[in-house]
């Protein structure tokens, strides 16, 4: 929110540690051919948002989440070829994930891939398997993260439509995550209300 001057700037000292028990520091997004992170120099290094946040999850005791995706970053096939990928692939990127969350001093990953299947809400030129793959990624992350003790969250859609076909197997998306985060993104300040 500290882009938005016009709506009033956020950073990461003004969050008040009595509301919160979990925050979300998003996003880095996905590097399409090599699927290392990329993160943005102007807010993560140059005005120390990733030390920052961590900071105030010392204050505070809250759990602070590592946040990869978001709509932007889902415009394409890349989540399907990472979740699609070998498990050698997807354990080599599990273990840069757990790198980077490590030596930031993050408590987990909040995945946000928007969404398996209906990339960016758009079922049409997406892939079926993607929700199956999309189960096999998580139960990699899962499974490492378990043994460094870290959290693992998703970003959901709250569409019936995007539900039904990207999210499949419930039952077994939940052994693997600690948290789901549904219905958000419902409102903004600029939108009229109806």
């Amino acid at each position: 929110a500290w882009r938005w001057t016009s709506f009033g700037s956020f950073t990461p000292e003004d969050i008040d540690g009595q509301l919160c028990t979990h925050i979300v520091y998003a996003f880095a997004t996905l590097d399409a051919e090599t699927f290392p992170l990329n993160i943005d120099d102007s807010v993560d290094v140059y005005k120390s948002f990733l030390n920052k946040a961590t900071e105030v999850r010392k204050r505070n005791g809250f759990k602070v989440y590592f946040g990869l995706g978001g709509w932007n970053d889902s415009k394409d096939d890349k989540y399907s070829r990472l979740a699609s990928s070998s498990r050698s692939n997807r354990r080599n990127f599990v273990g840069y994930i757990i790198r980077i969350i490590e030596q930031n001093g993050f408590d987990g990953l909040d995945l946000d891939w928007e969404f398996p299947v209906c990339w960016q809400g758009d079922c049409s030129r997406s892939l079926q398997q993607d929700s199956e793959n999309f189960i096999g990624l998580l139960e990699d992350l899962s499974e490492a993260f378990t043994s460094q003790v870290l959290l693992l969250s998703i970003a959901v859609s709250a569409s019936k439509i995007v539900v039904n076909r990207g999210y499949t197997r419930i039952s077994l998306l939940v052994r693997h995550v600690d948290w789901i985060a549904v219905s958000y993104d419902m409102y903004y300040i600029f939108m009229t209300f109806r």
